[in-house]
């Protein structure tokens, strides 16, 4: 049971950050950023088979509506992410930090131009183009943590493959 838990934590973290309100983290009120981004963009590139598109689509479904975007808006930007990270992962055979960066980088800069577009289309919502720059670039760094926290985390939990 314990082995299936720690399998599945990565849909488990996904969930949970979906349906609170940690998916936007905020410091101090000087920066906030995407957490579920990080989690996406980083499981689907190493390993995705742990977390799959249906699984992120629900979760942007469910972050939509706690959330109170319309409906699909951050499942779409999700899964944008997600096939960003699909793709680089196809493309690369050696895989690092500064690459797996630079890509999560783009992929983050396409979600959330997709996102200004939908909500400047869809709906009369403001956006505050400052704080999303802000976000964007927050999460761009924040990511850093991130994928070390995950790779340690990869590397010492999952220690034999053959167990997944």
């Amino acid at each position: 049971m314990l082995k299936i838990l720690i399998k599945f934590s990565p849909i488990i973290l996904l969930f949970y950050v979906s349906l609170s309100s940690l998916n936007s983290l905020v410091f101090f009120d000087l920066f906030s950023f995407n957490f579920s981004f990080i989690i996406i963009y980083y499981w689907v590139l190493r390993d995705p088979q742990i977390l799959g598109y249906g699984f992120i689509f629900c979760a942007g479904i469910l972050n939509d509506v706690v959330s109170g975007l319309p409906l699909g808006l951050s499942a779409a930007t999700f899964l944008i992410i997600s096939s960003t990270a699909a793709y680089i992962r196809n493309l690369t055979v050696r895989r690092s930090l500064l690459l797996d960066w630079i890509t999560f980088s783009i992929s983050v800069l396409i979600a959330n131009g997709i996102y200004i577009i939908t909500i400047g289309i869809l709906t009369d919502l403001s956006v505050d183009y400052l704080n999303l720059l802000i976000s964007s670039i927050a999460t761009m760094f924040i990511y850093i943590i991130g994928w070390c926290v995950f790779e340690i985390f990869n590397n010492f939990i999952f220690l034999n493959k053959h167990e997944r």
